[in-house]
């Protein structure tokens, strides 16, 4: 049980520290060159790259599936683009 909600609190501080990316990026950028669409696309972009290096890193240190890297990358941004049409 242990192992479980450490997992799971490694999964929120990732996901927490690539939405204090997303919104710092946006904010930044909005601030300085207006268009909020534009800057959503790459504050959510920026996030997602960071997220996919801590998930990888911090959260599933240890392969659980049989796919190569490049599929799990490819389905990871797959996953990101959805979520990045939504915020946009």
């Amino acid at each position: 049980m242990h192992s479980k909600i450490e997992h799971m609190l490694r999964y929120t501080g990732a996901n927490l520290a690539s939405t204090v990316v997303d919104y710092t990026v946006y904010l930044t950028l909005t601030h300085l060159f207006g268009i909020p669409v534009l800057q959503s696309i790459f504050g959510y972009s920026a996030a997602v790259i960071v997220n996919y290096g801590l998930i990888k890193k911090f959260v599933f240190v240890e392969d659980m599936s049989h796919k190569s890297e490049h599929r799990l990358l490819m389905e990871f941004v797959g996953t990101g683009l959805i979520g990045l049409f939504i915020t946009a």
